[in-house]
Protein backbone atom coordinates (compact mmCIF):
# COMPACT_ATOMS: atom_id res chain seq x y z
CA UNK A 1 0.00 0.00 0.00
CA UNK A 2 1.08 3.58 -0.77
CA UNK A 3 0.36 6.95 0.54
CA UNK A 4 -0.74 10.19 -1.42
CA UNK A 5 3.31 10.86 -1.66
CA UNK A 6 4.46 8.32 -3.33
CA UNK A 7 6.32 6.32 -0.76
CA UNK A 8 5.44 3.30 0.78
CA UNK A 9 3.37 2.85 4.40
CA UNK A 10 4.66 0.95 6.88
CA UNK A 11 8.49 1.14 5.99
CA UNK A 12 10.87 3.70 5.64
CA UNK A 13 10.04 6.23 3.72
CA UNK A 14 11.63 5.73 -0.09
CA UNK A 15 13.13 9.45 -0.97
CA UNK A 16 13.44 8.59 -4.85
CA UNK A 17 9.93 8.49 -5.51
CA UNK A 18 8.60 10.79 -1.94
CA UNK A 19 7.75 14.33 -2.51
CA UNK A 20 10.73 16.33 -1.47
CA UNK A 21 10.04 19.60 0.61
CA UNK A 22 12.02 22.18 1.69
CA UNK A 23 11.17 23.44 5.02
CA UNK A 24 12.71 27.37 5.74
CA UNK A 25 10.13 28.54 8.59
CA UNK A 26 11.26 29.53 12.05
CA UNK A 27 7.94 28.88 13.87
CA UNK A 28 5.87 25.97 14.63
CA UNK A 29 3.51 26.36 12.42
CA UNK A 30 5.76 26.25 9.60
CA UNK A 31 7.49 23.03 11.64
CA UNK A 32 4.22 21.34 12.19
CA UNK A 33 3.24 21.50 8.60
CA UNK A 34 6.54 20.04 7.79
CA UNK A 35 5.96 17.58 10.21
CA UNK A 36 2.73 16.65 8.74
CA UNK A 37 4.00 15.74 5.22
CA UNK A 38 6.73 14.20 6.45
CA UNK A 39 4.38 12.00 8.68
CA UNK A 40 3.18 11.43 4.98
CA UNK A 41 6.15 9.89 3.66
CA UNK A 42 7.51 13.28 2.04
CA UNK A 43 11.39 13.64 1.85
CA UNK A 44 11.37 16.55 4.33
CA UNK A 45 14.58 19.11 4.17
CA UNK A 46 14.49 21.62 7.26
CA UNK A 47 16.92 24.53 7.06
CA UNK A 48 17.93 25.69 9.82
CA UNK A 49 20.34 28.77 10.57
CA UNK A 50 23.65 29.37 12.44
CA UNK A 51 23.19 28.48 15.47
CA UNK A 52 19.94 26.05 15.31
CA UNK A 53 16.50 26.58 14.53
CA UNK A 54 14.69 28.62 17.23
CA UNK A 55 12.28 26.02 18.78
CA UNK A 56 15.11 24.69 19.92
CA UNK A 57 15.28 26.76 22.66
CA UNK A 58 12.03 26.47 23.51
CA UNK A 59 11.09 24.26 26.40
CA UNK A 60 10.05 21.41 27.85
CA UNK A 61 13.67 20.33 28.08
CA UNK A 62 14.53 16.74 28.37
CA UNK A 63 17.30 17.53 31.67
CA UNK A 64 19.12 20.70 31.09
CA UNK A 65 18.28 22.87 28.24
CA UNK A 66 20.07 21.68 25.33
CA UNK A 67 18.80 22.11 21.64
CA UNK A 68 18.78 18.66 21.16
CA UNK A 69 16.82 18.06 24.57
CA UNK A 70 13.78 20.05 23.56
CA UNK A 71 10.72 18.08 23.75
CA UNK A 72 8.81 21.00 21.39
CA UNK A 73 11.69 20.71 18.92
CA UNK A 74 11.25 17.19 18.90
CA UNK A 75 7.79 16.86 18.86
CA UNK A 76 7.66 19.03 15.77
CA UNK A 77 10.55 17.81 13.92
CA UNK A 78 10.42 13.91 13.95
CA UNK A 79 10.81 12.04 10.12
CA UNK A 80 12.92 15.45 8.39
CA UNK A 81 16.32 15.54 7.86
CA UNK A 82 18.17 18.98 8.30
CA UNK A 83 20.78 21.05 7.42
CA UNK A 84 22.76 24.18 7.96
CA UNK A 85 22.42 26.97 5.73
CA UNK A 86 23.65 30.64 7.26
CA UNK A 87 21.29 32.73 4.09
CA UNK A 88 22.84 35.93 5.10
CA UNK A 89 25.80 35.14 3.66
CA UNK A 90 26.77 34.51 -0.38
CA UNK A 91 27.45 30.49 -0.05
CA UNK A 92 24.56 30.07 1.63
CA UNK A 93 22.68 32.31 -0.75
CA UNK A 94 23.46 29.92 -3.31
CA UNK A 95 23.01 26.61 -1.22
CA UNK A 96 19.46 28.09 -0.98
CA UNK A 97 19.31 28.66 -5.11
CA UNK A 98 20.81 24.86 -5.24
CA UNK A 99 17.68 23.92 -2.92
CA UNK A 100 15.20 25.45 -4.33
CA UNK A 101 15.57 23.62 -7.55
CA UNK A 102 15.77 20.03 -5.63
CA UNK A 103 12.45 21.15 -4.15
CA UNK A 104 8.95 20.43 -5.16
CA UNK A 105 6.85 21.72 -2.03
CA UNK A 106 9.01 24.68 -0.15
CA UNK A 107 6.92 25.89 3.13
CA UNK A 108 7.67 29.46 4.36
CA UNK A 109 6.87 31.67 7.23
CA UNK A 110 9.31 34.68 6.38
CA UNK A 111 7.14 38.27 6.27
CA UNK A 112 6.69 39.82 2.89
CA UNK A 113 10.39 42.13 2.97
CA UNK A 114 12.40 39.15 4.43
CA UNK A 115 10.91 36.84 1.99
CA UNK A 116 11.40 39.39 -0.96
CA UNK A 117 15.27 39.97 0.19
CA UNK A 118 16.07 36.39 0.06
CA UNK A 119 13.85 35.55 -3.44
CA UNK A 120 11.30 33.84 -1.44
CA UNK A 121 8.25 36.24 -2.60
CA UNK A 122 5.70 34.44 -4.94
CA UNK A 123 6.78 37.22 -7.87
CA UNK A 124 10.72 36.18 -7.77
CA UNK A 125 9.44 32.40 -7.44
CA UNK A 126 6.86 32.43 -10.02
CA UNK A 127 9.85 33.76 -12.44
CA UNK A 128 12.28 31.67 -11.40
CA UNK A 129 10.95 28.63 -10.20
CA UNK A 130 7.48 28.37 -11.88
CA UNK A 131 6.54 24.59 -11.36
CA UNK A 132 7.60 25.21 -7.27
CA UNK A 133 4.56 25.03 -4.85
CA UNK A 134 5.13 27.49 -1.84
CA UNK A 135 3.19 27.22 1.43
CA UNK A 136 3.84 30.61 3.12
CA UNK A 137 2.66 30.29 6.65
CA UNK A 138 2.23 33.69 8.30
CA UNK A 139 0.02 36.00 10.61
CA UNK A 140 -1.95 37.53 8.29
CA UNK A 141 -0.45 37.01 5.13
CA UNK A 142 1.58 38.47 2.59
CA UNK A 143 -0.80 41.15 1.32
CA UNK A 144 -3.12 43.98 2.81
CA UNK A 145 -2.65 46.30 5.07
CA UNK A 146 -1.40 44.42 8.00
CA UNK A 147 0.97 42.07 5.47
CA UNK A 148 4.32 43.45 8.05
CA UNK A 149 2.70 43.49 11.51
CA UNK A 150 4.13 41.20 14.43
CA UNK A 151 2.15 38.71 15.78
CA UNK A 152 2.39 35.58 18.58
CA UNK A 153 -0.24 33.00 18.94
CA UNK A 154 -1.64 35.01 21.55
CA UNK A 155 -2.28 37.79 18.62
CA UNK A 156 -3.69 35.36 16.23
CA UNK A 157 -5.84 34.35 18.97
CA UNK A 158 -7.77 37.61 19.28
CA UNK A 159 -7.04 38.90 16.27
CA UNK A 160 -9.19 35.82 14.58
CA UNK A 161 -11.89 36.19 17.24
CA UNK A 162 -11.46 33.17 19.16
CA UNK A 163 -10.10 34.55 22.40
CA UNK A 164 -13.77 36.70 21.84
CA UNK A 165 -15.70 33.31 22.40
CA UNK A 166 -13.39 31.51 25.35
CA UNK A 167 -14.27 30.42 27.94
CA UNK A 168 -18.03 30.60 26.95
CA UNK A 169 -18.64 28.70 30.00
CA UNK A 170 -19.79 31.71 32.33
CA UNK A 171 -21.67 34.50 31.72
CA UNK A 172 -19.71 37.80 33.88
CA UNK A 173 -18.82 40.02 31.09
CA UNK A 174 -16.39 41.57 33.42
CA UNK A 175 -14.18 37.96 33.50
CA UNK A 176 -11.75 38.19 30.92
CA UNK A 177 -11.04 36.56 27.40
CA UNK A 178 -9.10 33.30 27.32
CA UNK A 179 -6.45 31.71 25.17
CA UNK A 180 -7.04 28.19 24.82
CA UNK A 181 -3.71 26.10 26.06
CA UNK A 182 -0.36 26.15 23.48
CA UNK A 183 -0.27 26.98 20.04
CA UNK A 184 -3.57 25.86 18.80
CA UNK A 185 -3.18 28.92 16.18
CA UNK A 186 0.01 27.47 15.05
CA UNK A 187 -1.09 23.64 14.44
CA UNK A 188 -4.70 24.61 13.05
CA UNK A 189 -3.05 26.80 10.14
CA UNK A 190 -0.30 24.66 9.52
CA UNK A 191 -2.81 21.65 9.06
CA UNK A 192 -4.45 23.42 6.46
CA UNK A 193 -1.75 24.71 4.67
CA UNK A 194 -0.18 21.08 4.46
CA UNK A 195 -3.35 20.01 3.16
CA UNK A 196 -3.45 22.73 0.69
CA UNK A 197 0.24 22.42 -0.32
CA UNK A 198 -0.11 18.56 -0.64
CA UNK A 199 -3.28 18.73 -3.07
CA UNK A 200 -1.22 21.39 -5.16
CA UNK A 201 2.06 19.06 -5.52
CA UNK A 202 -0.37 16.59 -6.46
CA UNK A 203 -1.48 18.49 -9.66
CA UNK A 204 1.87 20.99 -10.32
CA UNK A 205 3.55 17.22 -10.73
CA UNK A 206 1.52 16.74 -13.70
CA UNK A 207 1.20 20.11 -14.75
CA UNK A 208 4.09 21.95 -14.49
CA UNK A 209 2.35 24.83 -12.79
CA UNK A 210 2.98 25.32 -9.16
CA UNK A 211 1.99 28.06 -7.22
CA UNK A 212 2.19 30.00 -4.43
CA UNK A 213 -0.45 29.48 -1.28
CA UNK A 214 -0.23 32.97 1.14
CA UNK A 215 -1.89 31.37 3.88
CA UNK A 216 -3.22 33.94 6.55
CA UNK A 217 -3.28 32.42 9.92
CA UNK A 218 -5.80 35.38 11.34
CA UNK A 219 -8.07 34.69 8.04
CA UNK A 220 -7.86 30.77 8.87
CA UNK A 221 -9.08 31.21 12.66
CA UNK A 222 -11.30 33.39 11.54
CA UNK A 223 -12.86 30.59 9.54
CA UNK A 224 -13.62 28.04 11.93
CA UNK A 225 -15.74 29.42 14.50
CA UNK A 226 -18.20 27.24 13.64
CA UNK A 227 -21.45 29.04 14.82
CA UNK A 228 -20.35 32.41 14.76
CA UNK A 229 -19.82 33.59 10.83
CA UNK A 230 -23.61 32.14 10.10
CA UNK A 231 -24.52 33.67 13.47
CA UNK A 232 -23.67 37.19 12.01
CA UNK A 233 -24.25 36.40 8.46
CA UNK A 234 -27.56 35.58 8.77
CA UNK A 235 -28.66 37.23 12.42
CA UNK A 236 -26.80 39.86 12.79
CA UNK A 237 -25.69 38.63 15.92
CA UNK A 238 -22.31 38.55 17.25
CA UNK A 239 -21.11 35.72 19.33
CA UNK A 240 -19.91 36.43 22.97
CA UNK A 241 -17.56 34.58 25.43
CA UNK A 242 -20.40 35.22 28.62
CA UNK A 243 -23.23 34.68 26.66
CA UNK A 244 -25.05 31.35 27.64
CA UNK A 245 -25.14 28.29 25.63
CA UNK A 246 -28.51 27.49 23.74
CA UNK A 247 -27.97 23.47 23.38
CA UNK A 248 -28.60 22.76 27.16
CA UNK A 249 -27.53 20.50 28.56
CA UNK A 250 -24.19 20.99 27.94
CA UNK A 251 -20.96 21.52 29.97
CA UNK A 252 -18.00 20.41 32.71
CA UNK A 253 -19.71 17.98 35.87
CA UNK A 254 -17.94 16.79 38.88
CA UNK A 255 -18.04 13.28 40.00
CA UNK A 256 -16.81 11.75 42.97
CA UNK A 257 -12.63 11.38 41.75
CA UNK A 258 -12.72 13.73 38.78
CA UNK A 259 -14.55 15.35 36.11
CA UNK A 260 -16.91 14.42 33.36
CA UNK A 261 -18.20 16.63 30.05
CA UNK A 262 -21.76 15.88 29.01
CA UNK A 263 -23.47 17.24 25.51
CA UNK A 264 -26.93 16.05 25.12
CA UNK A 265 -28.24 18.86 22.84
CA UNK A 266 -30.94 16.22 20.85
CA UNK A 267 -34.01 15.34 21.71
CA UNK A 268 -33.77 12.00 21.84
CA UNK A 269 -30.05 12.23 23.85
CA UNK A 270 -32.14 14.01 26.26
CA UNK A 271 -35.15 11.35 26.30
CA UNK A 272 -32.45 8.77 26.89
CA UNK A 273 -30.26 10.70 29.65
CA UNK A 274 -33.67 10.60 31.55
CA UNK A 275 -34.35 7.45 31.19
CA UNK A 276 -30.71 6.35 32.19
CA UNK A 277 -31.30 8.57 35.27
CA UNK A 278 -34.26 6.76 36.48
CA UNK A 279 -36.60 9.61 35.28
CA UNK A 280 -36.57 11.48 38.02
CA UNK A 281 -39.48 14.15 38.76
CA UNK A 282 -37.41 17.00 38.21
CA UNK A 283 -36.36 15.41 34.93
CA UNK A 284 -40.35 15.13 33.66
CA UNK A 285 -41.16 18.66 34.44
CA UNK A 286 -42.94 20.53 31.88
CA UNK A 287 -39.67 23.46 31.84
CA UNK A 288 -37.47 20.56 30.57
CA UNK A 289 -39.82 19.09 27.82
CA UNK A 290 -37.89 20.77 24.76
CA UNK A 291 -34.80 21.84 23.69
CA UNK A 292 -36.63 25.90 24.51
CA UNK A 293 -37.26 25.19 27.51
CA UNK A 294 -33.85 23.26 28.65
CA UNK A 295 -32.30 26.62 27.09
CA UNK A 296 -34.17 29.21 29.39
CA UNK A 297 -33.75 26.93 32.52
CA UNK A 298 -30.71 25.82 31.69
CA UNK A 299 -29.17 27.07 36.06
CA UNK A 300 -32.28 24.58 37.27
CA UNK A 301 -31.14 21.54 34.80
CA UNK A 302 -27.25 21.42 35.50
CA UNK A 303 -28.15 22.11 39.03
CA UNK A 304 -30.27 18.27 39.68
CA UNK A 305 -28.00 17.08 37.20
CA UNK A 306 -24.50 18.05 38.88
CA UNK A 307 -26.21 16.41 42.12
CA UNK A 308 -26.86 13.31 40.07
CA UNK A 309 -23.38 13.18 38.62
CA UNK A 310 -21.96 14.06 42.07
CA UNK A 311 -23.18 10.40 43.36
CA UNK A 312 -21.21 8.93 40.38
CA UNK A 313 -17.21 7.37 39.77
CA UNK A 314 -16.24 8.42 36.65
CA UNK A 315 -15.00 5.66 35.39
CA UNK A 316 -18.41 3.82 36.01
CA UNK A 317 -19.95 6.83 34.69
CA UNK A 318 -18.71 6.94 31.57
CA UNK A 319 -19.06 3.54 30.40
CA UNK A 320 -22.65 3.14 31.80
CA UNK A 321 -24.17 6.11 30.34
CA UNK A 322 -21.72 5.03 26.80
CA UNK A 323 -23.89 2.02 27.01
CA UNK A 324 -27.11 3.91 26.77
CA UNK A 325 -25.35 6.29 23.79
CA UNK A 326 -25.59 9.08 26.18
CA UNK A 327 -22.50 11.64 24.98
CA UNK A 328 -20.21 11.84 28.20
CA UNK A 329 -16.43 11.35 28.57
CA UNK A 330 -14.25 11.94 31.31
CA UNK A 331 -12.25 14.95 31.48
CA UNK A 332 -8.34 13.48 31.05
CA UNK A 333 -5.74 15.03 32.18
CA UNK A 334 -2.45 13.98 30.90
CA UNK A 335 -1.76 11.01 32.82
CA UNK A 336 -5.35 10.00 32.04
CA UNK A 337 -4.03 10.33 28.56
CA UNK A 338 -1.20 8.38 29.21
CA UNK A 339 -2.90 5.60 30.57
CA UNK A 340 -6.29 5.98 28.21
CA UNK A 341 -6.40 2.18 27.17
CA UNK A 342 -8.22 3.22 23.98
CA UNK A 343 -5.54 5.25 23.03
CA UNK A 344 -2.95 2.62 23.70
CA UNK A 345 -4.93 -0.25 21.60
CA UNK A 346 -4.67 2.47 18.73
CA UNK A 347 -1.20 2.71 19.11
CA UNK A 348 -1.88 6.34 19.58
CA UNK A 349 1.53 6.75 21.53
CA UNK A 350 5.38 6.38 20.40
CA UNK A 351 8.80 7.35 21.56
CA UNK A 352 11.77 9.50 20.27
CA UNK A 353 15.29 7.64 21.58
CA UNK A 354 18.62 9.21 20.10
CA UNK A 355 21.63 9.65 21.79
CA UNK A 356 20.37 8.90 24.86
CA UNK A 357 17.45 11.03 24.79
CA UNK A 358 14.22 9.62 25.51
CA UNK A 359 10.86 11.40 24.96
CA UNK A 360 7.30 10.15 24.64
CA UNK A 361 6.00 11.19 21.49
CA UNK A 362 2.49 11.43 19.78
CA UNK A 363 2.71 8.67 17.03
CA UNK A 364 2.54 9.49 13.47
CA UNK A 365 -1.37 10.31 13.00
CA UNK A 366 -1.66 8.49 9.72
CA UNK A 367 -3.54 5.14 10.30
CA UNK A 368 -4.19 2.92 6.96
CA UNK A 369 -4.94 -0.93 6.02
CA UNK A 370 -1.38 -1.35 6.56
CA UNK A 371 -1.04 -0.17 10.30
CA UNK A 372 -0.04 3.13 11.75
CA UNK A 373 2.64 4.98 9.59
CA UNK A 374 5.65 4.89 11.67
CA UNK A 375 8.13 7.46 12.59
CA UNK A 376 11.06 6.55 10.76
CA UNK A 377 13.22 9.29 11.69
CA UNK A 378 14.41 10.46 15.09
CA UNK A 379 14.53 14.64 14.94
CA UNK A 380 17.49 15.69 13.64
CA UNK A 381 20.66 16.51 15.64
CA UNK A 382 22.04 20.12 15.32
CA UNK A 383 25.23 20.19 12.77
CA UNK A 384 24.33 16.68 11.52
CA UNK A 385 24.08 17.37 8.29
CA UNK A 386 20.80 15.47 6.58
CA UNK A 387 21.01 17.20 3.09
CA UNK A 388 21.49 15.18 -0.24
CA UNK A 389 25.21 14.37 -0.58
CA UNK A 390 27.51 15.03 -2.82
CA UNK A 391 25.96 17.81 -5.63
CA UNK A 392 21.86 17.88 -5.12
CA UNK A 393 20.29 16.27 -7.42
CA UNK A 394 17.59 18.93 -9.25
CA UNK A 395 13.83 17.65 -8.80
CA UNK A 396 12.00 16.08 -11.95
CA UNK A 397 9.99 18.72 -13.58
CA UNK A 398 7.03 17.43 -15.60
CA UNK A 399 6.61 19.49 -18.84
CA UNK A 400 5.84 23.23 -18.49
CA UNK A 401 2.68 24.75 -19.70
CA UNK A 402 2.73 25.74 -23.29
CA UNK A 403 1.13 28.86 -22.10
CA UNK A 404 2.92 31.34 -20.07
CA UNK A 405 1.29 33.22 -17.46
CA UNK A 406 -1.15 30.69 -17.34
CA UNK A 407 -3.32 29.90 -14.21
CA UNK A 408 -3.10 25.99 -12.38
CA UNK A 409 -6.57 25.25 -12.17
CA UNK A 410 -7.83 24.33 -9.09
CA UNK A 411 -5.75 21.41 -7.65
CA UNK A 412 -8.26 18.96 -6.42
CA UNK A 413 -10.44 19.43 -10.36
CA UNK A 414 -11.88 16.21 -11.36
CA UNK A 415 -11.44 14.04 -7.96
CA UNK A 416 -15.20 12.77 -7.25
CA UNK A 417 -15.83 12.87 -3.48
CA UNK A 418 -18.79 11.34 -1.87
CA UNK A 419 -19.92 12.86 1.98
CA UNK A 420 -22.00 11.04 4.04
CA UNK A 421 -21.09 12.41 7.19
CA UNK A 422 -22.99 15.37 9.04
CA UNK A 423 -22.67 18.35 11.44
CA UNK A 424 -19.66 19.65 11.91
CA UNK A 425 -16.09 17.82 11.55
CA UNK A 426 -16.97 15.82 8.36
CA UNK A 427 -18.65 18.73 6.72
CA UNK A 428 -15.95 21.05 7.00
CA UNK A 429 -13.46 18.47 5.23
CA UNK A 430 -15.57 18.08 2.40
CA UNK A 431 -15.78 21.69 2.30
CA UNK A 432 -11.90 22.45 1.92
CA UNK A 433 -11.90 19.54 -0.70
CA UNK A 434 -14.54 20.84 -2.23
CA UNK A 435 -12.51 24.59 -2.33
CA UNK A 436 -10.01 22.87 -3.71
CA UNK A 437 -11.79 21.98 -6.56
CA UNK A 438 -12.96 18.82 -6.04
CA UNK A 439 -16.75 17.51 -6.80
CA UNK A 440 -18.30 16.69 -4.02
CA UNK A 441 -21.56 14.99 -3.58
CA UNK A 442 -23.16 15.44 -0.16
CA UNK A 443 -25.20 11.82 0.60
CA UNK A 444 -28.03 12.59 3.32
CA UNK A 445 -31.11 10.45 5.73
CA UNK A 446 -34.10 10.82 4.17
CA UNK A 447 -35.24 10.44 7.96
CA UNK A 448 -33.03 12.18 10.25
CA UNK A 449 -32.31 15.78 9.02
CA UNK A 450 -28.81 16.63 9.75
CA UNK A 451 -28.72 18.32 13.03
CA UNK A 452 -27.20 21.70 10.69
CA UNK A 453 -30.17 21.85 9.04
CA UNK A 454 -32.59 22.09 12.17
CA UNK A 455 -30.49 24.30 13.73
CA UNK A 456 -32.23 28.07 14.41
CA UNK A 457 -29.93 30.24 12.94
CA UNK A 458 -32.71 31.46 10.47
CA UNK A 459 -32.63 35.49 8.72
CA UNK A 460 -35.52 37.29 10.16
CA UNK A 461 -37.34 37.86 7.17
CA UNK A 462 -37.28 34.15 6.00
CA UNK A 463 -39.52 31.12 6.74
CA UNK A 464 -37.52 28.52 8.72
CA UNK A 465 -37.30 25.42 6.74
CA UNK A 466 -34.46 22.78 6.19
CA UNK A 467 -33.07 24.90 3.41
CA UNK A 468 -32.95 28.15 5.59
CA UNK A 469 -30.53 27.27 8.78
CA UNK A 470 -27.24 29.36 8.47
CA UNK A 471 -25.56 26.44 10.17
CA UNK A 472 -26.12 24.04 7.48
CA UNK A 473 -25.77 26.37 4.50
CA UNK A 474 -22.41 27.81 5.62
CA UNK A 475 -20.62 24.41 5.88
Amino acid sequence: MSDGFGAPTGSAVDTASAARVLELGRGLAAAWAGRLLADGGADVLKIEPPGGDALRAAGPFVGAPHPDRSGLFIAANANKRATTVDMGASDGRERLLALLDWAEIVIVDHAPNEARALGLDAATLRETHPDLVVLSLTPFGVAGPRAHWQATELTIAHAGGWANLCPNAHIDPDLPPLKVFGEQSAYLSATCGALVALATWRAARVSGIGDFIDLSAQAYIASVLEASVPLLGYKEFISRRYQPRGLIPWGIFRARDGLVFIACIEQDQWERLVDFMGRPDWATLEVFADLAGRRDNQDLLHTFLAEFIAEWEVDALYHAAQAQRICLAPVLDYAGLAADPHLHARAFFTEHNDAGVRVPLLANPILTNAGRAPIYRTAPRLGLDGAPAGSTPPRARPPASSSPGLQPALPLQGLRVIDLSWAWAGPFCATMLAHLGADVVRVESALRPDLYRRMAIYPDDVPPSLNTSGMFNQW
